[in-house]
């Protein structure tokens, strides 16, 4: 006798099936027993793994640069000579007031030394176009513009100062002031010690002016 091979029964050689499991035999097809059910497979989506989002790289943050304009040189200054001796004139005439203004009181006029070199060096860099700097040769050119005016200034003092004292005109007043020599004296005196002030203001504007641009 042979026996099931799935459950172990014996079983002849007449039958295809096994009586009890339903396993076939002897080249017999299987049964419904005998066939087992598979499991219905359910389709499972692949998973895949969580990753971030790909982030674009940072660039680092480069301000604009700016163009540097280039440097252009100042312009240079144009003296106009002719204009600032015409202007050292016109403003030492203010200086040559001022001391006869003082003389004419019967003071001494000293401090006009200063003020008439001073006006006189203003009208020139005005008049030239020099503006605020100046040269040398700008103080060369207002000392004796402004000594000029500071000895006319004088003169003019000493004529006014004699034509009210005496009751005279001032011609004649003026040809005493020439000619009389105790006039011509006194005005001297009055004339250095404003010169000795108007030596002192070349000698400062010569050593410590401002140099031309």
């Amino acid at each position: 006798m042979k026996k099931c091979s799935q459950c172990g029964r014996a079983y002849s050689d007449l039958v295809n099936t096994c009586s009890y499991c339903g396993m076939p035999l002897n080249g017999g097809t299987t049964s419904g027993r005998a066939q087992k059910q598979q499991p219905r497979q359910t389709y499972t989506p692949p998973v895949r793994p969580n990753t971030p989002p790909v982030q674009p790289p940072v660039q680092p943050y480069t301000p604009p640069v700016q163009p540097i304009a280039p440097q252009t040189a100042p312009a240079a200054v144009t003296e106009n000579v002719g204009k600032g001796i015409l202007g050292a004139m016109l403003f030492g005439l203010g200086g040559a007031a001022v001391q006869a203004l003082i003389l004419n009181m019967g003071k001494v006029a000293a401090i006009a030394g200063i003020l008439c070199f001073f006006l006189t060096k203003a009208g020139y860099k005005k008049f030239s176009g020099i503006g605020e700097s100046t040269s040398k040769a700008a103080t060369w050119i207002c000392a004796p513009i402004s000594l000029g005016m500071l000895f006319l200034g004088t003169v003019a003092g000493y004529a006014i100062f004699v034509a009210n004292s005496l009751g005279v005109g001032i011609g004649e007043a003026l040809d005493m002031v020439l000619n009389v020599s105790e006039l011509t004296e006194a005005m001297g005196t009055d004339m250095a010690s404003s010169v000795m002030m108007w030596g002192a203001s070349v000698v400062l504007s010569l050593f410590f002016g401002r140099k031309k641009k």
